[in-house]
């Protein structure tokens, strides 16, 4: 199925059937992985993060709360475990000084919202955010880089790349 939403949009977009072959691809991936190698071997990297932002469609979601521990987690190639970083869609207020004191005391949330959020980041150690688009913005990006790498012990001796 995925093939086919693939073909259907690069023929859309003006590329033929003929030109769309698999092993673009893989030269592709071959690139990629040499240039990553290129840089960590330059710059005395150990540590790669893959930083994405992977939309999650609340449809999806478990419907259960998170546990600090007995659940099942998702964990990263060095055995590292990251808190959860959201940022999630909520209304903006209609007055200006207003969203901007959300946005510099609650993440983004308004009052009522954020008596249920904090007490949640609190409890599980994670960082909630939310905007009317639930998309990530420059300062949201630097909250999380702040977030998970602020504090590590070889912040003054070691890189860390983000893909």
């Amino acid at each position: 199925m995925l093939l086919i939403m693939a073909l259907e949009t690069a023929i859309d977009v003006g590329i033929t059937e003929d030109s769309f072959l698999a092993r673009d691809g893989e030269a592709a991936l071959r690139d990629f992985a040499e240039r990553v190698r290129t840089l960590m071997t330059e710059h005395d990297i150990d540590l790669i993060i893959n930083a994405d932002q992977t939309g999650v469609n609340y449809e999806y979601l478990p419907a259960k709360l998170i546990h600090k521990k007995g659940d099942k987690t998702i964990w990263i190639k060095c055995g590292k475990k990251y808190p959860l970083f959201l940022v999630l869609k909520t209304g903006a207020s209609k007055i200006k000084a207003v969203v901007q004191e959300n946005l510099t005391h609650r993440h983004g949330f308004g009052k009522q919202v954020w008596k249920q959020v904090e007490p949640f980041q609190n409890k599980f150690g994670c960082r909630l955010y939310g905007n009317p688009t639930a998309w990530w913005n420059s300062g949201i990006c630097v909250d999380f880089l702040k977030f998970h790498f602020t504090d590590r012990p070889d912040r003054a001796t070691k890189k860390v790349l983000l893909l």
